[in-house]
């Protein structure tokens, strides 16, 4: 019985000190995290609800479910900057009304068009292409908005373009989508609705699992993860498709019937408002990421041939940019996102289509 007493009370002094020193540890932890590290470098360890605004790219919108965040800024000393000014676009400040004698176009899609992978703001390709547009080409007092919004569907930007875009007045809008599109089509045939259901839902935090509301267990879950929270974790719905589901198949029961409406509304839209439209096809290159798979090669292609049905349907001049885009992997990041000199490739291209197609006026040259 002495001995038995012994062994537990040793048990309970081993079990007391590791409480004591795991609370050690996880204060000494917390002190870290809030109070000494700066919050841009640890920001993947905190819970959703100690994000502060500034710090996320995007927030929650009632009708878009999220859309950039107007006014962030991240600027480091490694020179990365992406800036949003305070309508929320990135790029430099603009008026909300459009001043006299101004020639505004305005760049929708996703993170393509936001140039995600382009950490200067005047790299990416809307900046460039404003650039090319003035400096090449001769124009004067012409205004390229980047409008784009990392993780944007189609049916986003229909929204974005009425709720947000018509107020900025474009004279010209370049429609560039294509990826997230065949996103939303590679879920289980049953979620594949029209109004995207399937692939999205409310804003709202992600589930945190219990370990997670210690910094200790925190730091040991997500030590392997270098980056940022996302829109999916706040926006994506849990439709994946099962282990072992044929993507391929997926695609022929899910067409792009919804993609092609979404962007016919907002050409019809934009024709009501007296707003050309420039169509450009989805470019990729399949030596990288996910752009390699099959299954993506047919979406992509699919997506390209809706473009072009639309552009002959609605007479809307269409930029077959998936031709002429370089697939070299030197100008691309992960076969999706372009890097500067892709970028750079990228506005030149827009550009000289949108001189040999004459869709700025005449009146705009110096």
């Amino acid at each position: 019985m002495k001995n038995f007493r012994y062994h537990y009370a040793n048990l309970a002094i081993i079990v007391l000190n590791i409480i004591l020193i795991f609370t050690i540890l996880e204060l000494i932890a917390r002190f870290l995290l809030y109070d000494i590290v700066p919050e841009s470098k640890l920001l993947r360890f905190k819970l959703p609800d100690e994000w502060p605004k500034k710090n996320l790219k995007l927030s929650p919108h009632p009708y878009l479910s999220y859309y950039t965040t107007p006014g962030y800024t991240n600027v480091n000393k490694s020179r990365e900057e992406f800036k949003h000014n305070s309508l929320g676009y990135r790029g430099p400040e603009i008026s909300k009304k459009k001043k006299p004698g101004i020639f505004r176009i305005v760049t929708l899609g996703g993170s393509t068009t936001y140039t995600s992978g382009v950490p200067l703001n005047v790299l990416t390709y809307p900046a460039m292409l404003e650039k090319i547009l003035v400096e090449k080409y001769k124009y004067e007092n012409i205004e390229v908005i980047n409008a784009g919004v990392p993780g944007y569907t189609s049916w986003e930007t229909l929204i974005n373009f009425q709720f947000r875009v018509l107020d900025i007045e474009p004279d010209l809008i370049i429609i560039y989508h294509g990826t997230n599109d065949t996103h939303a089509r590679l879920v289980l045939p049953k979620f594949y609705q029209s109004d995207n259901l399937g692939t999205r839902k409310h804003w709202e935090n992600p589930d945190i699992p219990f370990w997670e509301y210690s910094i200790l267990g925190r730091f040991f879950s997500r030590i392997r993860i270098n980056r940022p929270p996302s829109e999916r974790d706040f926006t994506g719905a849990k439709t994946a498709l099962k282990p072992g589901s044929d993507p391929i198949r997926t695609l022929k029961d899910n067409p792009p019937i919804y993609f092609k409406r979404n962007l016919s509304n907002i050409l019809t839209i934009a024709k009501k408002h007296g707003i050309n439209v420039m169509l450009a096809t989805w470019a990729s290159s399949p030596s990288k990421g996910y752009a390699k798979q099959e299954h993506y090669k047919a979406g992509f292609s699919e997506a390209v041939k809706t473009i072009k049905q639309l552009g002959l349907e609605n007479y809307v001049p269409v930029f077959e940019f998936h031709q002429y885009m370089p697939k070299d992997p030197k100008y691309w990041i992960d076969g999706i996102h372009v890097n500067a000199k892709g970028s750079q490739v990228k506005a030149e291209l827009f550009a000289n289509f949108i001189v040999q197609e004459n869709l700025i006026p005449k009146s705009q040259k110096k």
